[in-house]
């Protein structure tokens, strides 16, 4: 096996577990109240994750209620319900839809991004990175020409 995709897949590990093992709490809402990840406070993006069975006028009506401008998070995620907003604050906009029953989930929109290894802040509390050898892997691939990317909502559940 070629050191290129041992180090890719050290990478899509890493990436894997950094999100299976993360410690913030999501901004879950119509599951108890919503939850602010750490840093939502301020301006930014709400994902909104909407009941699935809302047709296009209780969605708007939905949106005019706060006065927010709704977008599809993508053109596919109209079945889900899957909504984008700006909002001046992240944490205040995931409270003031707390508790709604046709919200299934709403987080924040949290960009990361990679200036070498490891760069996260929490590295040394995270032992399966070790076992993995992702440290090893950042050092051999060091991004030579390869673009990887991991897509991830984080709002929809996966049962």
């Amino acid at each position: 096996m070629s050191r290129r995709v041992v180090a890719l897949g050290a990478g899509v590990a890493a990436v894997a577990v950094l999100w299976v093992t993360r410690t913030e709490a999501p901004l879950r809402v119509g599951e108890g109240g919503a939850v602010a990840a750490q840093g939502a406070a301020g301006p930014g993006v709400l994902v909104v994750d909407l009941r699935d069975d809302l047709d296009d006028e209780a969605v708007a009506a939905w949106a005019a209620e706060r006065g927010w401008a709704l977008s599809l998070s993508d053109p596919s995620s109209r079945d889900e319900a899957l909504y984008r907003v700006e909002v001046a604050d992240v944490a205040a906009a995931a409270a003031s839809v707390a508790g709604d029953d046709r919200v299934e989930v709403a987080e924040p929109v949290v960009e990361l991004r990679a200036l070498g290894y490891p760069n996260d802040p929490r590295f040394g509390e995270q032992w399966n990175l070790g076992q993995i050898g992702a440290a090893a892997g950042w050092r051999v691939g060091a991004g030579r020409g390869v673009t990887v990317a991991v897509l991830d909502t984080g709002v929809s559940p996966v049962e």
